[in-house]
């Protein structure tokens, strides 16, 4: 039953390409996780769980009270939060192909089963894909775009299906051993073994191109990182702001 395994950890494929475009020539490291509003840039401190910034229109504010703020500065922030929106529509434009990415890979497994059982599955999985897609849609277009929601949906959309697809593969497992035609059950583990060779090319080029584009991103997070470390305004400890930190 070792391929039943195999098979569930192909359709995480896509996830694990997730993880290594951030792994990428220029992998983002925040203190923060970001919300992008229409009119501001929401940051909340991950180490920090008392700090909230918000960035708009060259102002800043920390924990709700309006920090002074040289010119220079108020021209950084500015440039900061433009450069914002267009990485967050690149990602915008990533998580949706990542969403793709999923629901082709979830599909494919559901087709190789084949019988209405597999149909099914197919268009459900459409379904949420479709469904997954407008929302991020919806999210971009209100400003709602939180940098973790993508991640957490497409996650959920592969737990919820890997379940199934697991079960019907060990029911035609089980069926075909108990069929007593070994040569049945012994194509049957050999497509099986072809399949997951196949969904794994497939899937690990199509991350590949996720990469790419994920690396699309870093001129912009480059100008930003740059900004940031030349913003002169500090925090009531001293510290700076340090926005976000990329690795080379």
């Amino acid at each position: 039953m070792h391929r039943l395994s195999s098979l569930s950890a192909a359709l995480l494929l896509v996830l694990s390409g997730s993880a290594a475009a951030h792994a990428s020539s220029c992998s983002v490291e925040s203190n923060y996780d970001l919300k992008l509003r229409p009119d501001a840039l929401e940051l909340s401190g991950e180490q920090q769980a008392d700090r909230r910034l918000k960035i708009s229109n060259g102002r800043l504010w920390v924990n709700g009270a309006e920090m002074d703020l040289s010119r220079g500065d108020q021209q950084r922030l500015r440039d900061i939060e433009r450069h914002a929106r267009v990485v967050a529509d690149q990602a915008k434009d990533l998580a949706i192909d990542a969403v793709a990415l999923a629901g082709t890979a979830i599909a494919r497994v559901g087709s190789a089963l084949g019988g209405s059982d597999g149909e099914a599955l197919v268009k459900r999985i459409d379904d949420m894909r479709i469904k997954l897609s407008a929302r991020i849609e919806d999210r971009f277009e209100q400003g709602e775009f939180d940098d973790k929601y993508i991640e957490q949906e497409v996650e959920a959309m592969v737990s919820e299906f890997v379940p199934a697809i697991a079960g019907e593969v060990a029911a035609l497992a089980v069926s075909a051993a108990l069929s007593g035609d070994a040569a049945a059950a012994e194509r049957f583990e050999q497509r099986m073994k072809n399949f997951e060779r196949d969904i794994e090319r497939e899937m690990e080029a199509r991350g590949k191109a996720l990469e790419k584009q994920a690396e699309a991103l870093c001129p912009e997070l480059l100008k930003i990182e740059a900004l940031d470390e030349a913003l002169e305004v500090r925090l009531a400890d001293g510290s700076a702001l340090d926005l976000v930190s990329l690795k080379h």
